[in-house]
C-alpha cells in the first residue's frame, strides 16, 4: 500500500507538471507571400553564392509594461493622472539568452543543411559600408533599446552597429545598408531576425474610452496578457511602431537587388502561460462645482489605487517553451518560403 501511495504521488506529480507547462501556439501566417512582398526573383538568384551573413539576430522580450493616462480639467472636473506598472515574475533573464541561443542554432544549422555557408563578422573585417562602425560580441542582454523590452543576441555571434550610446543603447542606420553590404561581399545574402515578445495588450473597450474622453475627469488604464511574437503594430506604453521581421536580401550588382522579408500577418499567440485577468489603474476627479454640480458623476469599481505596482505570474517553463516553439514556427515558415525562391519554385 505504501508504495501504491508512493506511485501514486509520482504520477500526479508528474500530471501537474505536465499540465503547468502546457501551452499552446497559433499557427503562423506569413504577410502577402509572393512578388508582391518583394520575394526574390528565382531568375536573379538562381547564381547567387550560397553564403549568408546573419547581420541582425535578436529577441526582444518584454520584461516591464509602464504606461502613464492624464486628463485635462474641464469645467465639471479636475485634472486626472494615473498610472500602471506590471513586471513579469518568476522569469530568470539568463533563461532568455538560452533560448535565443536554442533559436539561433536551430536558424544556421537550417542554413549549414540546406547547403549555406554562414559568414561571419570576423570573415567580413569591417568591409564597406562598415567601415567606423563597432563590433559587438552576443550574448549580453541589453535593457537600454527599448522601455521594458530586454534584447537578448546569442552567444557564439558578433554583430556591427553604427555606435553605441552612454546609456548602452545599440544605434543602427536610418538606410538600410543590406544591398550596399551583399554587392560589397560579392553577391552573398544578408539576413536579418527580429521578434519581438510582448505579453500585454489594451484590454479597455472603445466605448469606455470614448466615454471617459467626452465626460471627463477620469484617467484610466486597462490591460491584459496577451503573449505573442507580434506583427506589425503600435506596442502598448509606447508611441512607435513595431514589428517582428525574418529578412534576405541579395544584390550581386546595382541593377540586380532583391529582398524576401517575412513579416507576420497575424501575431503568433502563446497561450497557457500568464493568468487570464485585467491590470487596472484609474484615477477619478471630483466635480469642480462651477456647472452642473456633478451631473455627471462617475463611478468606479476598479480596486487598484495610481501609481501601483502589479506583478503578472507565469509559468516560467511555459514561457521559454513558448516563446522557442513560436519564434520557430515563425523562422520555419519564412527560411520555406526562402528555399522555395532560391529553388526557383513559386
Amino acid at each position: 500500500m505504501k508504495n501504491f501511495k508512493t506511485y501514486l504521488i509520482a504520477v500526479l506529480c508528474m500530471l501537474f507538471t505536465a499540465n503547468s507547462i502546457a501551452q499552446e501556439v497559433s499557427s503562423v501566417a506569413l504577410k502577402n507571400p509572393g512578388r508582391p512582398s518583394g520575394d526574390f526573383k528565382s531568375k536573379d538568384i538562381k547564381d547567387a553564392p550560397k553564403k549568408i551573413y546573419i547581420a541582425e539576430f535578436w529577441v526582444a522580450y518584454q520584461l516591464v509594461f509602464s504606461d502613464q493616462e492624464e486628463t485635462a480639467a474641464g469645467m465639471s472636473y479636475g485634472k486626472t493622472k494615473t498610472s500602471l506598472t506590471i513586471a513579469v515574475d518568476n522569469i530568470n533573464k539568463e533563461d532568455l539568452t538560452e533560448v535565443t541561443n536554442k533559436l539561433y542554432a536551430d536558424y544556421t544549422q537550417s542554413l549549414k543543411s540546406n547547403g549555406y555557408e554562414i559568414i561571419t563578422a570576423a570573415d567580413i573585417n569591417g568591409a564597406k559600408p562598415y567601415e567606423g562602425w563597432e563590433l559587438l560580441e552576443g550574448g549580453t542582454l541589453n535593457e537600454a533599446q527599448i522601455g521594458g523590452y530586454v534584447y537578448s543576441t546569442p552567444s557564439d555571434y558578433q554583430y556591427y552597429v553604427k555606435k553605441v550610446t552612454k546609456k548602452g543603447k545599440s544605434k543602427a542606420s536610418f538606410v538600410d545598408y543590406s544591398m550596399k553590404l551583399s554587392q560589397a561581399l560579392d553577391g552573398t545574402i544578408i539576413a536579418k531576425v527580429n521578434m519581438m515578445v510582448p505579453f500585454i495588450e489594451d484590454a479597455e473597450s472603445q466605448l469606455s474610452k470614448t466615454g471617459a474622453k467626452m465626460i471627463g475627469g477620469v484617467s484610466k488604464i486597462v490591460v491584459k496578457p496577451n503573449f505573442r511574437i507580434m506583427s506589425e503594430g503600435m506596442m502598448e506604453g509606447h508611441n512607435t511602431m513595431y514589428n517582428s521581421k525574418v529578412f534576405f536580401g541579395y544584390s550581386p550588382k546595382m541593377n540586380i537587388q532583391n529582398s524576401l522579408t517575412g513579416t507576420l500577418k497575424d501575431p503568433v499567440t502563446i497561450s497557457g502561460v500568464f493568468e487570464d485577468k485585467k491590470y487596472k489603474s484609474v484615477a477619478t476627479a471630483s466635480a469642480n462645482g462651477t456647472t452642473g454640480g456633478g451631473a455627471y458623476k462617475i463611478v468606479t469599481s476598479y480596486n487598484v489605487t495610481s501609481d501601483q505596482v502589479q506583478f503578472a505570474e507565469c509559468n516560467p517553463a511555459a514561457y521559454k517553451d513558448g516563446v522557442y516553439k513560436a519564434s520557430k514556427a515563425y523562422m520555419d515558415a519564412t527560411l520555406e518560403r526562402f528555399y522555395n525562391v532560391a529553388a526557383g519554385k513559386k
